[in-house]
């Protein structure tokens, strides 16, 4: 796991952020595998005290046979070991690579930065054979050692360094400068002498790098004060420039008369601006006491281009020193460089000057815009001085300064600062109890995280506080610490085990899947399936179970779902549904509906609604632009509602909190709360802290999805469905549910229930969790009907519903099988209740067939109460057949469990009972009246006390009572449409042989050729036949046929005859001419074939139109 991360992620902080201090021996055991910088850099942010010991060794051997790779080690051993520089033994560890001939040029590089830093005295021996070694061939090298060697000072360094700077013999010598510097910043005056004869050769025109004049200003020394008011006045360029400057330093007044006439004297060059040195003439005679200098410093400084700002804030940036003046100062400064943090561009500043002169402010803002640059990915230079000056201030001035910008800005800069503090080597924990005690959410995870992580031993009582606090993302943070440091996994690597959980039901259609062969209890069916989806469950005062679904609204009475379509200005998909006032109120996307006496009533329209909550006389209505306040009939608004999109999800809080969940489609959510007529933000509840480019790193935050919102008056609560589990809210305290396992939860929630104050049911993809005290216990649910393949992915509930019996019902949308296949379902987990078992089932027969005719019952509803057991209302029906069919159903009341059935004919016995629902008598039945009984038994063994009945007579012959005799058509011109759907399309001859009136209903089909069903009727007198008009709602798809045919039109004649349904049918041919076919017998009717539907006619007036246009 840790090595694919490392290798994925790449990334010294997500391998630390992950694992803290205790990755520190499993990197080291990945150390050995793959030696790599990222690795090693990891180690040494880990911060254990081994870490030392092992960049010591590494440094020694890299043990790996690649020259690239040993030379990344050592470089990133050296980096690693600059927290230990004050060390002895770590110095003399890292000069003496400086000897090794295996080491490469930029091992040995980073080994004398190291040393410049350290300024160990102990090292000077090895620098100096270093710089010997060199002979001058490597530039960059030997100014580095000699920089180091002036850090290091003591007799043998300064020796060495004033026998190097005599040697003036080269015109051209550019480390001499960088030298001279270092050397004049530690004041060691032994080399002011070397530097004045360097500094006099000028005189003779000799080429002395200009820096020479700079370190005397450094040294401090009036001495030179002579020499550089002569320079001042006869020289020009940079050599002017730090002549003046160092005058100003030396603070000798005597100087005054020369600085006055320099000034005067300065000449604009292309490559000195004449603008540079009179700035630094300006500054000089400022720090001398002439009042002239700053004022010529200010108007520089205000009116100037950016590079002449940049140079007059330096000067008095200098002149100011300390103090809120230079604060002030600074922060214009890093003003003018700012714009470029993220551009290319970034003109030439004076950078080495401007940070020299940051870093002799002594002030905490001036670290913080440090840090600032530091962070920044252009700014020429910025970033880089930025940090060589970090690395220079101690970690009494740094840490408390990191410490206090851990408590803003964003996540990943307090992170950044937190590793920033944890490098000084410094006691970080004091800082983190403070944060914890004094921050906002992100500081106190942030402070609870780095203490367990990087001090586990001595964050114990932190981690107390942290499981106690009022967040649940720290109080989560505290348990994972917790379970991590008494020995588990950082994070759970895999979804919890079923061994893990108690074992529950699986709802659903089998028994248990294969995989869950431990599952063993009641098995529970679905109650419906919609094509639409199912959102929402609601129990009424009177028990029944609604739905709200996207074909309306269903009922549940315990015996059958009925429909209730919204009036048709409401629209047709219900989003939600509140009972309120004693009905109940669906929200559609036409508008807001309620159920008066069982029928629907549109109270709004022309709105959509998608969300409803109410509050004891207050109904809450949530659209797709806010949320409002229905009174009177009429959308009341609330204050703005905050955020954007609409409402995907309204609640109200048992503390009368009005919570509300606003997503616009590619936005982050808002949550929001409304109490007192004014919005409060709840975001805060949604952020988490552990996500990067969609990974679990802990480098970035997050904002969690919502899925639900519920009220818990019972538990006086409010429930979040987050996408990492229900968030449960109190008025000052939020926490996180889990399944009971590794208190980590990364499943989505879905939906939340309450089953009473000690029971709350958490709805996840495919399980479902009931938590009673605390202990869980796990519930599968499948929505495949048997026969059917297992989903691949688990489906999420739309709705939990408890009821005041305790019944579980859930409402999902099972997944596709097969395109198109998409359902939606609800299930239910039944609960033994002493009244309902008691029920006996209801039976009706739905059908009896016979004679190649069927006969359905119209009134096969079961519905409670429901007495009506009667086929038809008791009425004798005829079948044409001496061996009949009776089906019959029955449903145990809100009980759902299997029942038994059995038959009785005639006036013979009782048949066994069976699970079969359907009868075929046995033997051949006489012509005449017979009855057939239907009784029904439950699994508690109630039978039903009114068998079901059925009466029919049976009829052996079958006469023929209606003929199609005839049909006459006519040819079908397409352009003629309009004509013949007004007027027909011919007839048919229809007899009538019986003594009785007949009535008759024709229907017509032409291959799919009609835009609806062409049907008539009519009543034929005995004994007659009629020539009928045969209707034809012919559709538009005629006027595109581009070829005639022959079709064949279908008549169907349709009647009752003896109490059964007849049908006869026969067909006719009907010649279908093509779209533009014309009948040229009289020219004075060709207009009538000019149809404006027509697509050639459309054509040609186009091109009219174009042509008369033209």
């Amino acid at each position: 796991q840790y090595r694919q991360a490392h290798l994925l992620a790449d990334n010294v902080n997500y391998l630390v952020g992950l694992l803290g201090r205790r990755a520190f021996e499993r990197l080291r055991v990945e150390l050995k595998k793959d030696a790599s910088a990222h690795l090693l850099d990891a180690i040494a942010a880990t911060g254990h005290p081994g870490v030392k010991e092992l960049l010591l060794d590494i440094l020694r051997d890299p043990q790996t046979p690649s020259p690239r790779q040993r030379r990344f080690l050592r470089e990133r051993a050296i980096a690693g070991l600059r927290r230990f520089s004050d060390e002895p033994g770590v110095a003399l560890a890292v000069a003496n690579l400086l000897s090794r001939e295996n080491a490469s040029r930029f091992v040995k590089e980073a080994a004398v930065e190291f040393l410049l830093r350290a300024a160990r005295p102990e090292t000077a021996a090895s620098l100096i054979a270093f710089d010997r070694s060199l002979h001058g061939r490597n530039t960059r090298l030997a100014n580095l050692t000699g920089r180091a060697l002036a850090a290091v000072g003591g007799d043998r360094a300064m020796d060495y360094l004033e026998e190097k700077l005599s040697d003036t013999s080269r015109a051209y010598l550019p480390w001499y400068g960088y030298i001279a510097v270092e050397a004049a910043r530690y004041r060691r005056a032994r080399l002011l002498e070397v530097l004045l004869r360097a500094a006099r050769l000028t005189l003779s025109r000799r080429t002395v790098v200009p820096n020479v004049f700079r370190a005397l200003g450094l040294m401090g020394d009036r001495r030179a004060v002579p020499l550089l008011a002569e320079v001042v006045g006869r020289k020009d360029f940079r050599i002017r420039y730090w002549s003046a400057i160092s005058l100003g330093l030396l603070g000798d007044t005597a100087a005054l008369p020369a600085l006055r006439r320099a000034l005067d004297k300065v000449v604009d060059y292309p490559a000195s601006r004449r603008w540079v040195n009179r700035a630094a003439i300006a500054f000089a005679l400022a720090r001398l006491g002439d009042e002239s200098g700053r004022k010529l410093l200010a108007e520089q400084a205000s009116r100037g281009q950016i590079r002449e700002k940049m140079l007059a804030l330096l000067f008095l940036l200098r002149l100011a020193e300390q103090g809120p003046p230079a604060v002030s100062l600074a922060g214009r400064m890093v003003d003018l460089i700012r714009p470029y943090a993220a551009i290319d561009g970034c003109p030439r500043f004076p950078w080495e000057q401007i940070f020299s002169a940051l870093s002799r402010v002594r002030h905490p803002r001036i670290i913080e815009l440090l840090l600032e640059m530091a962070d920044w990915k252009k700014a020429g230079a910025a970033p880089w001085h930025a940090r060589q000056v970090l690395a220079e201030i101690s970690r009494e001035r740094l840490g408390p300064v990191l410490c206090r910008l851990m408590g803003q800005g964003s996540w990943p800069v307090r992170l950044a600062r937190a590793r920033q503090l944890e490098s000084l080597g410094a006691d970080a924990l004091g800082c983190y109890h403070r944060l914890y005690r004094q921050g906002d959410l992100p500081a106190r995870l942030l402070a609870a995280r780095r203490a367990g992580m990087f001090f586990p031993g001595r964050a114990a009582g932190l981690l107390r506080r942290a499981r106690r606090d009022p967040a649940w993302q720290v109080v989560e943070e505290a348990r994972r610490l917790a379970s991590w440091l008494s020995g588990s996994e950082p994070f759970p690597t895999r979804a919890p085990a079923l061994g893990e959980v108690d074992q529950g039901e699986l709802l659903g259609y089998r028994p248990a899947w294969r995989d869950y062969g431990q599952l063993q209890s009641r098995v529970v069916k679905e109650r419906f399936f919609t094509e639409a989806p199912v959102r929402r469950l609601l129990a009424d005062q009177r028990g029944a179970i609604w739905a709200a679904t996207g074909q309306g609204l269903m009922s549940y009475d315990g015996m059958q779902w009925q429909l209730a379509s919204p009036p048709d200005a409401c629209g047709q998909q219900v989003f939600d549904l509140v009972e309120f006032g004693g009905t109940v109120w669906a929200a559609s996307d036409g508008g807001l509906w309620r159920l008066e006496r069982g029928r629907p009533q549109c109270a709004l329209r022309d709105q959509a609604v998608v969300r409803l909550a109410t509050a004891g006389q207050q109904l809450f209505v949530g659209t797709r632009d806010g949320v409002y306040r229905f009174v009177g009939g009429r959308l009341q608004p609330l204050a703005e509602t905050p955020g954007a999109g609409p409402v995907r999800a309204l609640a109200v809080a048992p503390w009368g909190e009005l919570w509300v969940y606003r997503k616009a489609e590619n936005q982050a959510g808002r949550l929001l709360g409304f109490q007192n007529g004014r919005w409060s933000d709840h975001d805060e509840l949604l952020l988490h802290f552990w996500s990067s480019g969609g990974a679990v790193t802990g480098l970035g935050t997050g904002r969690l999805a919502v899925n639900g919102l519920a009220s818990l008056p019972a538990h006086r609560a409010l429930a979040v469905a987050s996408d990492w589990g229900p968030i449960i809210v109190k008025p000052r305290q939020s926490r996180l549910l889990g399944t009971g396992s590794n208190g980590w939860p990364w499943l989505p929630a879905w939906a939340v229930a309450e089953s009473g104050a000690d029971t709350l049911w958490l709805g996840y993809p495919g399980q479902l969790v009931e938590l009673r005290r605390n202990q869980a216990r796990l519930l599968r649910f499948d929505l495949q009907p048997a026969g059917e393949a297992m989903a691949p992915y688990r489906t999420p509930p739309a709705d939990l519903l408890v009821t005041g019996s305790g019944e579980l019902w859930l409402a999902g949308r099972r997944p596709a099988v097969r395109p198109g296949n998409t359902m939606a379902t609800v299930l239910r987990r039944p609960r033994a209740d002493s009244k309902r078992l008691a029920m006996p089932p209801e039976t009706v027969v739905t059908s009896i067939a016979g004679g190649g005719i069927r006969l359905d019952n119209p009134d096969a509803a079961l519905r409670l109460p429901n007495q009506a057991r009667r086929f038809q209302g008791g009425k004798t029906v005829r079948i044409p057949g001496v061996v009949v069919s009776v089906a019959a159903v029955a449903k145990d009341p809100w009980d759902f469990s299997r029942v038994d059935y059995r038959f009785k004919v005639d006036e013979g016995d009782w048949s066994a009972w069976s699970r079969k629902n359907t009868l075929v008598t046995q033997r051949l039945l006489d012509e005449g009246v017979h009855r057939v009984l239907v009784q029904s038994r439950d699994e508690q063994g109630n039978i039903d006390p009114s068998p079901a009945e059925v009466r029919f007579t049976v009829v052996t012959r079958t006469p023929t009572i209606v003929r199609i005799e005839d049909g006459r058509f006519q040819r079908i011109f397409p352009s003629q449409l309009l004509r013949y759907q007004k007027k027909g399309l011919g007839r048919v001859l229809l007899r009538n042989t019986s003594s009785e009136p007949v009535k008759v209903d024709l229907q017509m089909k032409v291959e799919d050729m009609f835009e609806k069903p062409a049907s008539s009727s009519v009543t034929l007198p005995p004994k007659s036949q009629r020539w009928v008009v045969a209707p034809a709602p012919l559709s538009g798809r005629l006027l595109r046929r581009l070829t005639a045919g022959t079709v064949q039109l279908v008549v169907e004649a349709r009647y009752r005859w003896q109490e059964a349904e007849r049908t006869t049918r026969r067909s006719f041919p009907l010649h279908l001419l093509e779209a533009n076919a014309m009948s040229w017998a009289d020219p004075r009717a060709l207009a009538a074939f000019v149809n404006p539907h027509d697509p050639l006619v459309e054509l040609l007036g186009g091109r009219v139109n174009q042509a008369l246009s033209n």
